[in-house]
């Protein structure tokens, strides 16, 4: 079967500054991530050596800041930004910054899963990804506006592609804040399986989208 090995990415794009290239360069990464999961890839078009070099581009290109607690403790959070700037609107942060980060730590985890030696070899890859995963609790996985509640779905969906949930329910010490938003969600939507939605509210979803991230995250 054709997958296209050719055209996929090979390497993390950031530092961009065109709209439409910002976005090819988080589609791209969402189609790397959806083949990972449905094992479509490695294969003869795209290697397990194209694959560890994608995620060794990852590892390469966070970027991160230090961010101080309520009790003035400091801590480093990393994330994968497609734009040449990190200071952007919050309609956009959510697009390309939270997004690419989203599919980037499901993309880490997944390979770390899969191929743990290759991982082990790559200097700073848990470091790395333990920063991405500090760094996505910091919008609650919300989105913008109206679509905050659909969003958060979206990046539910993304981390069950990379098995995100499963390897923080077996690794709670990986990151105990990741894990902690992840818990608050299920209990949020489990709440909303009872309760019911408001229909006049924009920012609703359907009760299924909240089942879904029931199923997802049950072993949480």
């Amino acid at each position: 079967m054709d997958t296209g090995g050719e055209r996929m990415i090979k390497e993390f794009r950031g530092k961009l500054c065109n709209i439409g290239e910002m976005q090819k360069a988080v589609k791209d990464m969402l189609e790397l991530l959806v083949k990972m999961s449905s094992g479509e890839i490695p294969n003869s078009d795209y290697t397990l050596d194209d694959l560890t070099s994608f995620c060794k581009s990852l590892v390469r290109s966070q970027e991160t800041i230090e961010i101080e607690n309520e009790k003035g403790v400091k801590t480093t959070v990393g994330f994968w930004c497609v734009s040449e700037t990190l200071s952007m609107p919050s309609d956009a942060e959510v697009d390309f910054l939270f997004f690419p980060t989203y599919i980037a730590i499901s993309i880490l985890t997944r390979f770390m899963q899969q191929y743990p030696d290759i991982a082990k070899e790559i200097p700073m890859y848990e470091e790395v990804l333990k920063r991405g995963y500090r760094g996505v609790t910091l919008r609650g996985l919300r989105g913008h506006g109206f679509e905050a509640i659909a969003d958060m779905v979206r990046a539910i969906e993304i981390f069950d592609m990379g098995g995100v949930p499963g390897y923080l329910s077996s690794n709670p010490s990986f990151s105990p804040e990741l894990l902690d938003l992840l818990r608050d969600i299920k209990k949020f939507s489990e709440e909303k399986m009872k309760k019911g939605i408001r229909k006049n509210d924009w920012s609703e979803v359907p009760l299924e989208k909240y089942k879904l991230v029931c199923d997802i995250l049950k072993d949480i």
